[in-house]
């Protein structure tokens, strides 16, 4: 009998041992095809958006790195959190037109959107460069209604391409941290991601006027801190 009753007990344990390693076999078998699914779902999305947009280039390719993005004339702002470069497509040579265009553009683009429950405020920059964005807090005695911000910075330039100079504006993003006692650092990396992704054609916000900004405008190389 009590021979019976282990050899009966010793079944079960086999067949509940069996029956884990049959569940764990089944789990890793379907993570492993959601991987593949994804992997290639990705892959398709990729050579879609690089098929769809060919005045795009490859965020992968070699680019400036963030720390060489700074003019001399902003060395001493905070750090750089996105650069992208863009160059004149050939038979348009009005370059002032083209950064009023960049400017409306970012002017218009949507940031309250991108961060629905972060107070903030967008700007045209007074000295017409770009677009200043602060983000706000509840002003008390000890701290005021700015809780720092992004700088967007439009400026002008020209890159040896072999034997061609091409004419080129650069649109910089640079960390405002006047009055920020809490980093921002997520909000800045929704806004940025945002902002690029709009360009792209990957969802995302857009501003006004993105058809008649890639009219006369390459965006030639993009570079950012979440890449």
């Amino acid at each position: 009998m009590i021979l019976s009753d282990r050899s009966k007990i010793t079944k079960f344990f086999i067949t509940t041992i069996l029956l884990l390693c049959v569940h764990a076999a089944q789990a890793f078998i379907t993570a492993e095809r959601k991987e593949r699914g994804c992997s290639s779902s990705l892959s398709h999305i990729t050579s879609r958006i690089c098929r769809d947009h060919k005045h795009l280039p490859s965020r992968w390719n070699s680019i400036n790195p963030l720390a060489s993005a700074k003019t001399a004339a902003e060395s001493n702002k905070g750090e750089v959190l996105m650069k992208i470069s863009f160059s004149l497509k050939e038979g348009h040579d009005d370059k002032t037109k083209a950064i009023d265009i960049l400017r409306s553009y970012v002017a218009s683009f949507p940031f309250s959107a991108v961060l629905p429950v972060q107070p903030l405020t967008y700007l045209p920059r007074e000295d017409g460069k770009g677009v200043d964005v602060s983000f706000l807090r509840k002003k008390t005695q000890e701290k005021g209604s700015i809780d720092g911000g992004i700088e967007f910075l439009i400026s002008s330039g020209q890159a040896v391409n072999g034997n061609d100079t091409l004419e080129t504006i650069d649109l910089v993003a640079i960390r405002n941290d006047e009055g920020q006692s809490i980093s921002k650092v997520f909000s800045e990396g929704l806004i940025v991601k945002s902002l690029t992704s709009g360009l792209y054609g990957e969802g995302g916000y857009v501003g006004k006027g993105k058809d008649e900004l890639f009219a006369i405008l390459t965006m030639d190389k993009v570079v950012h801190k979440w890449m």
